[in-house]
């Protein structure tokens, strides 16, 4: 099975997804009905894959629409809050 295999059933449907190394995910969902890279208007979900175990986490450990699509390497992630 690859990594990407069930991507839509772990994050439904994101507005925007970024794989960086196979491992790793980043999927972006953004409240202004349009896409706004450098804005804080998109919620940011983390996905690893660690062994078969796929482990989401959030942007600042919340469900806000507050983080900036463009930032979302560099932001601290972890379980909802």
């Amino acid at each position: 099975m690859s990594f990407t295999t069930n991507i839509s059933d772990i994050l439904g449907n994101a507005d925007i997804t970024d794989i960086t190394d196979g491992t790793t995910f980043y999927s972006g969902f953004f409240n202004t009905g349009k896409s706004e890279y450098t804005d804080p208007v998109c919620l940011i979900i983390r996905v690893q894959k660690v062994g078969t175990t796929y482990v989401r986490m959030y942007a600042n450990g919340k469900k806000d629409y507050n983080n900036i699509w463009n930032q979302r390497a560099s932001l601290t992630y972890s379980h909802l809050k």
